[in-house]
């Protein structure tokens, strides 16, 4: 008995202490500090404690410095995200929003992190990481239903007395030298720094103007380990290359690399993810007769990812990003000075597996534009599996991928499958490991087998019946040859197409929608055997399945 009250006792005096380890904090107003602002409660607050925001506390304009984090701590923004920003109002010094420093385990929940600028003054990672620096590696660092977005790496001091230009900063977004975990978060908008512009002494190599080139990871920089699942990357930029003088005239630095991810070292995963519109990094060159650069420099390579290190990719929708044009006049000849991979590039040293992947329509936005999706230096470093890719740069020997293939999205700006993507039920049969749900939320695995990309096509219940919506009927059915579509005149306008499909997925008759005016009449083949089918209904944005039986 008393052995029972005594572990009672203790029970009761851990929670009670754990209570009172764990403290709730709450940000009362929006000051840059002050009592009861955010950057007061980091300050008092205990290694494991919990900011939140009182209602109606919805943004925090910082102006006078990052928020520095060297404690565990859990910060949580209202429903619909609170934003922490740094004041866009002029004379605003540069910095960070966040800077981690031997911080532990630190989440972010439901913040707009936005505006910040990485600074130039002296110090460790001095330049990089415009709106989150994580500095080590004993910083682990969890992001979860964030929007990161229009932030800047520092870019180089521009010197026309002499060679101090210097590189622009990393990672635009994020820089990561720790442990980073992003969850359900969207990260945009955001710029790697621009290289400085400066002049070199008489006798100095061009060649030293490859020390000021743009930086790198518009979206992020990570040399330690990162894993994103369920994030949207997009509108992202790595830094433009800076400009140096020497005798021979203007010579321009290389564009960053990595629009969206530079994977430099350590380990990187990204799953469910959905990385379109990045660009890399610009290279300006120029120049006719005798008025030009001393030597072609490039833009930025992989545009959406660069890897230089290991990297799994599973999954995910990568199109749509770009190599910027560059180019200078010789004599009237040009001269293409583009990067390489405008979807992902990797490096001779990295090793990265793509598992059930989209990647499209990545391209080099010059005179002619052409696509370029994957480019391997070393294609042993390079496996694709169970993947489409448009253009790649290396002999591929599987039979399980798709190569120069449309995946047939709904449209060009919608990259979830169409009812007759090559992609459904084209995934690795191995589903071990697979998220359960995909980027939207919606059931990853459909009859039984995955689909690729980001997006699992839903037109089937997780039983792989069909999902009969109320306002559309079939009549009759059964049938014979011919049957009829009733579709709500509200509705007819927006109906572009109907096929019919075996169970197994297989087409067997399809039309277009013409008829505006009334409902559609359906004639089958009386070839087509008896049988249980799928009519599929397709309409500007998605498609309706039912099934259907033929007598």
């Amino acid at each position: 008995m008393k052995c029972k009250v005594f572990l009672s006792g203790l029970f009761i005096l851990i929670f009670l202490n754990s209570s009172v380890l764990a403290t709730k904090h709450f940000v009362m107003n929006g000051d840059d500090s002050g009592i009861y602002s955010l950057r007061n409660k980091i300050e008092l607050a205990n290694p494991g404690d919990t900011i939140y925001f009182a209602p109606g506390v919805d943004r925090i304009t910082l102006t006078s410095s990052e928020l520095l984090i060297q404690k565990s701590l859990y910060i949580k923004g209202n429903i619909n995200k609170t934003v922490i920003q740094r004041s866009s109002d002029d004379g605003t010094p540069s910095f960070r929003i966040f800077h981690f420093i031997n911080s532990g385990e630190v989440h972010l929940v439901n913040l707009d992190i936005y505006n910040g600028l990485a600074p130039l003054a002296a110090g460790y990672y001095p330049q990089h990481g415009g709106g989150i620096c994580i500095n080590d590696t004993n910083s682990h660092i969890y992001i979860k239903n964030c929007l990161v977005h229009y932030n800047s790496a520092a870019s180089g001091i521009d010197n026309f007395m002499g060679p101090s230009g210097y590189a622009g900063g990393c990672g635009g977004g994020i820089y990561n030298a720790g442990f980073l975990h992003i969850q359900n978060s969207k990260i945009c908008n955001n710029k790697g720094g621009s290289g400085g512009s400066h002049s070199l002494p008489k006798n100095d190599a061009p060649f030293d103007c490859f020390s000021y080139s743009g930086g790198s990871g518009g979206a992020i920089f990570s040399t330690h380990e990162l894993v994103m699942l369920d994030c949207y990357l997009y509108d992202n930029m790595a830094g433009t290359g800076g400009i140096c003088y020497d005798f021979y005239g203007p010579n321009p630095s290389n564009g960053g690399h990595g629009g969206a991810v530079y994977v430099s070292s350590g380990n990187a995963i990204i799953s469910n993810c959905l990385i379109y519109n990045n660009k890399s990094g610009y290279a300006y060159n120029s120049g006719t007769g005798t008025n030009l650069p001393i030597y072609c420099a490039n833009t930025g390579s992989g545009a959406g990812i660069l890897n230089n290190s290991n990297l799994f990719i599973v999954n995910s929708t990568i199109i749509d990003n770009s190599v910027p044009f560059s180019a200078y006049n010789y004599y009237g000849d040009i001269h293409y000075c583009n990067g390489r991979g405008p979807g992902i590039y990797g490096t001779a040293i990295s090793t990265t597996l793509i598992r059930n992947c989209i990647l499209f329509r990545n391209s080099f936005l010059q005179e002619t534009q052409h696509f370029n999706d994957i480019f391997a230096i070393d294609s042993l470093t390079m496996q694709l599996q169970n993947s489409l890719a448009g253009v790649i740069n290396w002999h591929d020997t599987s039979t399980n991928n798709f190569i120069n293939v449309n995946p047939s999205f709904i449209d060009s700006s919608d990259y979830h499958l169409a009812f007759n993507s090559p992609c459904i039920n084209a995934g690795d049969p191995d589903t071990t490991g697979l998220p359960m749900y995909d980027l939207e939320g919606n059931f990853r695995v459909i009859e039984n087998r995955v689909d690729m990309g980001a997006y699992e096509f839903q037109g089937f219940s997780t039983d792989g019946s069909a999902y009969v919506p109320e306002n559309i009927l079939i009549f009759p059915n059964p049938f014979h040859d011919r049957f009829t579509i009733f579709i709500p005149e509200n509705l007819r306008s927006e109906v572009t197409h109907v096929a019919v499909h075996t169970l197994t997925g297989r087409i067997v008759f399809e039309t277009p929608f013409n008829n505006r005016n009334a409902d559609q009449e359906i004639e089958l083949p009386s070839s087509l055997p008896k049988g249980i089918y799928l009519l599929v209904i397709r309409n500007t944005k998605a498609c309706t399945i039912q099934k259907i039986i033929k007598l």
